[in-house]
């Protein structure tokens, strides 16, 4: 009975794992944010490796972007 139980419990966290899983690859997929997050209002556009273009690069973070680099100059705040 016991030996069940540990069984039950491991397949249910791998079921959860492999949900969460398939949920973080279809929200990249998709051109939704992996997490929530907050950026500042800063236009200071990057392009991230696949060509994107993203505001800045705190949105790049979020939406799990890598290799990016600076393609303008940060408008300053009035």
């Amino acid at each position: 009975m016991r030996v069940l139980r540990q069984l039950l419990i491991l397949s249910s966290l791998a079921a959860v794992l492999t949900v969460g899983l398939a949920v973080a690859s279809a929200s990249a997929v998709a051109g939704l944010p992996l997490s929530p997050c907050i950026c500042p209002k800063i236009f200071a556009p990057v392009r991230c490796d696949g060509g994107r273009e993203f505001a800045n690069q705190c949105i790049a973070d979020c939406f799990g972007a890598t290799n990016c680099v600076v393609v303008g100059v940060p408008f300053p705040r009035p």
